[in-house]
This record gives C-alpha cells, sequence and structure tokens, in this order.
C-alpha cells in the first residue's frame, strides 16, 4: 500500500542529469513508497519535505560529460546541482535528497527574520545576511537555511565566483531555521529538525535557532565551546568590576537601562543544557507563548 498518495500532499519535479528505465523507477516508487503512475524517462515527482532515497535511479556509470570535477562522481550532487535554480533542494548522505516545504506561512515568517537579522546587520556592519546554501562536510549535507550570518572574514574565504554562484564549504556563524506546520510531510517532524541544527553546529555554525511554531517553542542551539569562552569573559569581568569598585562611581538611574539591555542580550544563552551524544553541542529550550496552544477546531 502506498503511504505517499502525491494527489493530496504538496509536490516537486525532480529533473534527472540521465535518463531512467521503467524497471529503475519501480524500484524507485516501491522503496519510497511512492504513487507509480508518473515515470518519465527523466524526472520523478515527489512530496515535498520527504526524504527520498534516489539511489534506484542512479546510473552504473557517469557520462563524464555530465559529470562536474567539484562532484567528485556523487550522483546526488549531479542530481542536486541540475535542480539548484528552480528548487530549494536539500540532501544528506550519498542516496538522501528532499525539496523544502514552500508553505506560505513559514515562508512569510522566514522573511520577516531575515529583515530583522539583516536591519541588524545593517547597524552593526558585521557581515552578510543570506538565504543560501552551505555544503556541510563533516555530516554530509547540503542545507539552505532560512537565514544564515556569517562575518566578512568568514565569506571572504570563498573566491567570488563562489560567493555569488555555488555552494560554500565554510558553515556560518548563526542560522535560523524555521519549522512547517504539514505533518503529513516527514521533515516537518520536530526530531528531524533537531537533528538538522546538531548537524549545523557539529559542521562549524557557531549558533543557531530553530522557531517553532506549531510547537509553540524556540530552541537554541549552540557550541559549548561558545559557552566556556563566555564564562571565562564573565570572570574576567567580574574580577576586573571587583578591582575597580572603587574607582567607578555607582550605577545611577540614567545608566540601568543601558545596563539592563546589555544583560538581555545574553540571557537566552544561558542556563544551556548538552544535547545527549554530542558534548560539544548545547541547546535550551524556551515558550514562545505562557499559555498552551490553543487547537484548531475538528469539523
Amino acid at each position: 500500500m502506498n503511504i505517499y498518495n502525491l494527489d493530496k500532499l504538496p509536490t516537486s519535479t525532480i529533473e534527472l542529469p540521465w535518463d531512467i528505465t521503467i524497471d529503475q523507477y519501480n524500484k524507485f516508487v516501491d522503496l519510497n513508497q511512492l504513487e507509480g503512475d508518473n515515470y518519465k524517462q527523466n524526472s520523478v515527482v515527489i512530496p515535498m519535505a520527504t526524504h527520498i532515497n534516489f539511489s534506484p535511479l542512479f546510473p552504473n556509470k557517469i557520462d563524464r560529460g555530465l559529470q562536474n570535477q567539484s562532484l567528485n562522481d556523487n550522483p546526488i550532487l549531479l542530481i542536486e546541482e541540475l535542480n539548484r535554480e528552480t528548487e530549494i533542494v536539500e540532501l544528506k548522505g550519498s542516496d538522501i535528497l528532499w525539496v523544502r516545504d514552500g508553505a506560505l506561512i513559514p515562508a512569510i515568517q522566514s522573511t520577516a527574520f531575515l529583515a530583522q537579522v539583516a536591519n541588524w546587520n545593517d547597524e552593526k556592519n558585521l557581515g552578510i545576511v543570506a538565504s543560501c546554501g552551505y555544503r556541510l562536510l563533516t555530516v554530509s549535507a547540503i542545507y539552505r537555511p532560512n537565514v544564515s550570518f556569517k562575518t566578512h572574514d568568514i565569506r571572504n574565504l570563498d573566491p567570488l565566483e563562489v560567493q555569488k554562484y555555488e555552494l560554500t564549504t565554510h558553515p556560518p556563524n548563526f542560522i535560523i531555521e524555521v519549522r512547517s506546520y504539514n505533518p503529513q510531510l516527514n521533515n516537518n517532524n520536530l526530531d528531524i529538525q533537531q537533528i538538522k541544527m546538531v548537524d549545523w553546529i557539529t559542521d562549524g555554525a557557531e549558533s543557531g535557532v530553530l522557531y517553532d511554531a506549531p510547537g509553540g517553542n524556540v530552541h537554541l542551539y549552540c557550541s559549548t565551546s561558545l559557552l566556556k569562552l563566555q564564562i571565562i569573559q564573565d570572570q574576567i569581568a567580574n574580577q576586573q568590576q571587583i578591582q575597580s569598585a572603587q574607582l567607578v562611581p555607582p550605577i545611577t538611574n540614567e545608566n540601568k537601562p543601558y545596563d539592563t539591555t546589555k544583560s538581555f542580550n545574553q540571557i537566552y544563552f544561558n542556563n544551556m543544557n548538552p544535547v545527549g551524544g554530542y558534548p560539544g553541542i548545547s541547546f535550551r529550550t524556551i515558550p514562545l507563548w505562557d499559555l498552551p496552544i490553543p487547537k484548531k477546531p475538528t469539523k
């Protein structure tokens, strides 16, 4: 019995760099439990936001005329490259590829976050804010976060042509991922989204936010090394404050708003907990609302 009814789910057409046989296609739909009546020689229809195993469609030998030297003969990378301009394609490992959920509400939320981070960066001029692709070598993945920030130094590690058109292998400093709502699409599962956040930090991103409106939470992730550095900096600052206590006038009411704001910027990354099995990664969950999320009425 087919699990994924493509007539009832948002779908995407993935173009293939080679022709496939009907036998390959049948193995593909059986493995991924898809409907099997959409055979074409050089494309397949898949549900969006769903991990799909493309290995039955791989050719026995890559045509050298199709191969990009940087792709290391990996067919899944060739498929991603071919569809990069038309779909928000992500992948992990050597077989699994999916298209990101393009639902309207998460798109609006992503745009709002992108604008907020961009406004902050306009004031600070610390780097580049974008929504682009990253090749995570440590976990063998290609991800496209809803929002990413990287310093000028990180960006300048790439040649100009890579900065404009290609995937970078240098992870951003900070990312935001937005969880979508449709529970029928398996990539919207919270566990899968959280694994993705761990992948980001594992590959070198310093910190990130998973905005989980369906679950009513914000999940914060960061490299544990950042917390250790913050502790050291706080200890130094406290020691300096003690040593200069007799030299500095007491805080007046005029100073308090500034000090409160400065402290507030650090509060959300306090009380972080280690991620199980990943001692180098810490996380914290913060509720979006004080009251329980109202459930949608059933018809």
